[in-house]
C-alpha cells in the first residue's frame, strides 16, 4: 500500500506537510490539555466532542505523514492512546479533571482518524495507480 516515490504528488498530499500538521496538532493537544487553570472547570463532561475531533485529527495526520505500513497503523493508534492516557493522568496536577470518558472520546477519535487516514491513502493510491497506468 506504499505510495511510489517516483510518482509526483501535489503539495496537498506531501508527507512533510502532513508531518508538520501532525506535530502542530500534537503540540496543541498537549498545551491545551495541560495549560494550568486558575480553577477547575464547572462542567467537566462538556468537552467530549473536542477530544474526539482533536485525537481524530492528530491520528489521521500521523497516519498519512509517512509510509502506510501496517506496523505504522499500530504505532500511531497506540501512541496516540498512550499520549491521551498520560495527559489524563497529569491533568489533576494542573487543576484540571481527569476523566475516563475523555479517554473513551480519545479512543473513538483515534479509531475514526486511523480509519479516515487509511481510506484517504487507499483512494490516493488508486488515483495515482490510474494516472501511472495512463502514463505507460
Amino acid at each position: 500500500m506504499a505510495i511510489e516515490p517516483s510518482v509526483r504528488r501535489p503539495f496537498l498530499f506531501n508527507e512533510r506537510v502532513f508531518r508538520t500538521g501532525a506535530w502542530l496538532a500534537t503540540l496543541a493537544i498537549v498545551a491545551g490539555s495541560l495549560w494550568p487553570l486558575p480553577e477547575l472547570p464547572v462542567a467537566p463532561g462538556s468537552d467530549k466532542v473536542r477530544h474526539l475531533l482533536a485525537y481524530g485529527l492528530m491520528s489521521f495526520l500521523w497516519l498519512v505523514s509517512g509510509a502506510p505500513v501496517w506496523c505504522r497503523i499500530v504505532v500511531v493508534a497506540v501512541g496516540c492512546l498512550m499520549l491521551g492516557g498520560l495527559i489524563e493522568g497529569l491533568q489533576p496536577l494542573v487543576n484540571r479533571h481527569a476523566e475516563w470518558l475523555d479517554m473513551a472520546a480519545n479512543a473513538a477519535g483515534v479509531t475514526i482518524g486511523v480509519g479516515l487516514g487509511l481510506l484517504c491513502l487507499l483512494v490516493l493510491n488508486r488515483l495515482q495507480g490510474r494516472s501511472h497506468d495512463r502514463a505507460r
